[in-house]
């Protein structure tokens, strides 16, 4: 049979990886229970605590991309946890294991190359946005311009968020195999990643893209819900409990999307390597 036939379709892959969330649900809310308010928190506080931290930086660094950097350390964080439980039936039971060595198990929280993939996303994403939010001021007519009747500059209705990662996600789609070879301590680099996605690359871009467009329809829909679901004076009585559950929201389906890409693109690593976890820490934590 050809490798081709033997992977199954996307649409297959990502419809198993929801049923299995659906059927591990302990596994998810063991991580996306207290990642999700932390997450939330981090929204709410950061641009309160940022400059406690890092005041005397306040003329050069935008508070607001040191609460983006956080949220993406440490979703990364938890991605890499979920992609040890996609590749490790018995990760549970090898970490326990590891935590009982006398040295703490690094690796088992944290991989570098795949902190430094996963940042590597953001960094273009803000450099991006930074970008272009400096081409469209530099458009922007003048207050004089404005009473003269000059119009806006067509660029500020561009909706450079979705385009960009959109953009950004068909770029790294085709690398998404070095996340799971890191995760099993594979020495491979980006290019390697690239050769070895070959014929399983066009399905990796096509999860990217769809989870993607998933965070950013349920973004679009919860504000839709929140904004007509409750009456106005509702929404001001409850004052910022509204945006903290919104925002909540938010952020579980962001976790799921993590839990979705950690299942897919796993499935598709040990399909293309045929790649199989050792089984000497499974034997040793059977022996103790």
């Amino acid at each position: 049979m050809q490798e081709s036939d033997a992977v199954p379709s996307t649409g297959r892959l990502i419809g198993e990886a929801f049923d299995h969330w659906a059927t591990h649900q302990a596994r998810f809310w063991m991580i996306a229970g207290p990642a999700g308010p932390v997450l939330t928190a981090l929204s709410f506080a950061g641009p309160h605590i940022s400059p406690l931290l890092f005041g005397g930086l306040e003329p050069v660094l935008d508070f607001r991309l040191v609460q983006s950097g956080i949220h993406v350390l440490l979703t990364a964080l938890v991605l890499y946890q979920w992609f040890k439980y996609a590749l490790y039936d018995d990760w549970g039971q090898r970490l326990r294991m590891l935590l009982g060595e006398d040295r703490f198990p690094w690796r088992a929280f944290v991989s570098g190359g795949f902190i430094a993939f996963w940042m590597l996303q953001w960094l273009l994403s803000s450099i991006t946005f930074t970008l272009w939010g400096e081409l469209v001021r530099s458009q922007m007519p003048s207050q004089e311009d404005l009473r003269q009747g000059v119009s806006i500059t067509w660029l500020v209705h561009v909706p450079i968020g979705w385009i960009k990662e959109i953009a950004l996600a068909g770029l790294f789609g085709g690398f998404l195999v070095f996340l799971p070879a890191r995760a099993v301590g594979l020495p491979w680099g980006p290019r390697r990643a690239f050769r070895e996605a070959a014929g399983i690359r066009s399905q990796l871009i096509a999860i990217a893209l769809f989870l993607t467009f998933l965070l950013f329809a349920s973004e679009k829909a919860l504000n839709i819900l929140m904004t007509f679901s409750l009456p106005a004076r509702m929404a001001g009585l409850a004052g910022p409990i509204i945006p903290f559950v919104s925002t909540l929201l938010l952020r579980l389906i962001e976790l799921l999307t993590l839990y979705i890409l950690a299942h897919t693109v796993s499935r598709l690593f040990v399909m293309k390597t045929c790649w199989m976890p050792e089984r000497i820490l499974t034997e040793k934590f059977a022996s103790n």
